[in-house]
């Protein structure tokens, strides 16, 4: 799982690098993927950015390096507890906290603690920023 999560593997960062792409060279319209529940549910809408200018990609792997293009990169914290507690409430899947899911979730934020120093500002779930070492702190805190 450490080799797949987070990698070309699992993510197609090429399209995506070719929409922050085309977004930025300000390429009408730019076609956005867009997933269902289930796996057939798959389709994409052309979306038209003309007049703005500001495009936000939330999304857990945000710092990547993977990822090109991102002039701003903002890492937006939530503790490992925090982010089990938004899981279970969505109740999307059922077993939000089975084995599974809690192997890829402490996979997933091992990637993202190493990708925090990458951010030029890092929030917390509260909206508060934090300094790296204060996040760093923070993260120590709840592990």
């Amino acid at each position: 799982m450490k080799g797949y999560l987070g990698t070309p593997y699992e993510i197609n960062f090429s399209e995506l690098n070719g929409i922050v792409s085309q977004f930025k060279n300000g390429g009408q319209p730019v076609y956005l993927k867009r997933l269902g529940r289930n796996e057939t549910d798959l389709w994409y809408d052309a979306v038209d950015f003309s007049g703005v200018n500001v495009l936000f990609v939330e999304w857990t792997h945000g710092n990547n390096d993977y990822l090109e293009g991102v002039d701003i990169p903002v890492f937006l914290n939530s503790t490992p507890k925090e982010t089990l507690e938004h899981r279970k409430s969505r109740n999307r899947d059922g077993g939000a906290d089975n084995p599974f899911t809690m192997t890829v979730l402490d996979i997933e934020q091992t990637a993202l603690i190493s990708q925090a120093s990458k951010a030029k500002l890092i929030v917390a779930k509260n909206g508060e920023f934090l300094s790296l070492r204060e996040f760093c702190e923070l993260m120590r805190r709840e592990s």
